[in-house]
């Protein structure tokens, strides 16, 4: 959680543009563990493209998406904020990644992008998800074997599971710091479970299992699920 002086949550770096906001809401708070644990940023529209964003983290090119593995485990990065249709360079990096051997050979594989293709919850009355990455980046990674695919933009937390020929679990994970959501808005019946609770996520990996759990501030758990392999 991120207070600020009148103890209001904020988001981290609401405006990509503000350089103090870097410092205030970014790396004073990751200062807390970033010398011992890496960590990797799937960029939101908050950052604004900013260039202190391309200037500060340090990423694999072109740094707004990229992939990377961990152990037996694949982690694909895209932006949801520019063009991912299947001609452009995003969508053309998505088509290589899922085809690749290092991707076909891993055996997790989790895929991390801002804006959610279904959303319950929002601040007001209207938003549902975003259309557009339903009808075009959502398409692109049918039949990948994804296990796990996680986005934010919503200030809650919502799981469910997308039946995209293998299935993949779906999970909003937007409860790190700004105001929660609360309008509910529709039921997808992709969603089965949502929270207007802070959290964060944890997987932990074993040689034939993948605990997910949703955690609470007091460390109490929100949410668990399993996926088998």
């Amino acid at each position: 959680r991120l207070d600020d002086q009148a103890g209001q949550r904020r988001n981290v770096v609401g405006d990509g543009e503000v350089y103090e906001q870097w410092v205030d809401h970014y790396f004073n708070p990751l200062s807390l563990f970033s010398a011992s644990i890496p960590s990797y940023v799937a960029i939101g529209n908050h950052e604004k493209d900013a260039h202190w964003f391309y200037d500060y983290l340090s990423q694999p090119h072109p740094e707004n998406y990229f992939a990377f593995s961990w152990g037996d485990a694949r982690f694909v990065i895209v932006d949801s904020n520019v063009q991912y249709d299947r001609n452009s360079p995003q969508g053309k990096f998505i088509e290589n990644e899922v085809n690749s051997y290092v991707y076909q050979s891993a055996k997790w594989r989790f895929f991390f992008w801002h804006h959610p293709p279904y959303s319950e919850q929002w601040d007001s009355e209207g938003y549902t998800g975003t259309f557009l990455v339903e009808q075009f980046l959502l398409p692109q990674i049918t039949n990948a074997n994804v296990d796990i695919l996680f986005v934010g933009h919503t200030h809650d937390y919502e799981r469910g599971y997308i039946d995209q020929g293998d299935g993949m679990a779906y999970i909003i994970t937007g409860g790190g710091g700004a105001a929660l959501d609360y309008v509910y808005n529709w039921d997808w019946e992709e969603v089965s479970v949502y929270a207007s609770e802070y959290h964060h996520m944890t997987v932990d990996l074993t040689e034939n299992k993948a605990i997910v759990r949703a955690v609470r501030l007091d460390g109490s758990e929100l949410d668990r699920f399993e996926i088998d392999h």
